[in-house]
C-alpha cells in the first residue's frame, strides 16, 4: 500500500529535529506480544522510518503470522499501516507491540476508526 504525503512529511520533519526516537542509533528493540496469550512472539529491531506496514512484514517473517491477519497496537492505539513505528512508540511510550490475530477480513478492516482510548 502507499502511504499518504503527509505522514512522509511528518516523518521527515520528526526526523529534521530529532524529536523521535532513532531507532538506528538507539538499537531500539520492539517485543511482540500475544494479546490474548501475554507470551513474547517475537523480537524486532526496526530500522530507521519503519510504517506499520513494515513492521508487520517483518513479524510475518519471524513469527509467521500473515500481514493480512495483523492487527498491532501500541500504548491504547492501533498501529496503522502507514505509521511512522518510532513515532508510535515515542507517543505510547512503550516498546512492546500487541499482536491481534485473526481473519483476514477482520483484522484488514479493524483498525478503521479505532479508538482504543479517548483523546481528552
Amino acid at each position: 500500500s502507499v502511504c499518504p504525503l503527509g505522514s512522509r512529511a511528518r516523518s521527515a520533519a520528526r526526523m529534521a529535529t530529532g524529536a523521535a526516537l532513532d531507532a538506528a542509533q538507539d538499537g531500539m528493540e520492539l517485543k511482540v506480544i500475544g494479546a490474548l496469550s501475554g507470551d513474547v512472539l517475537c523480537v524486532v529491531r526496526p530500522g530507521e522510518k519503519w510504517t506499520g506496514s513494515r513492521l508487520k512484514g517483518e513479524i510475518a517473517r519471524k513469527y509467521g503470522t500473515p500481514v493480512v491477519h495483523q492487527v498491532l497496537v501500541m500504548g491504547r492505539r492501533a498501529l496503522g499501516d502507514c505509521d511512522d513505528v518510532a513515532d508510535a512508540a515515542e507517543a505510547a511510550g512503550s516498546r512492546m507491540v500487541m499482536l491481534l490475530r485473526g481473519p483476514a477480513k477482520k483484522a484488514a478492516s479493524a483498525t478503521r476508526g479505532i479508538a482504543l482510548t479517548s483523546q481528552d
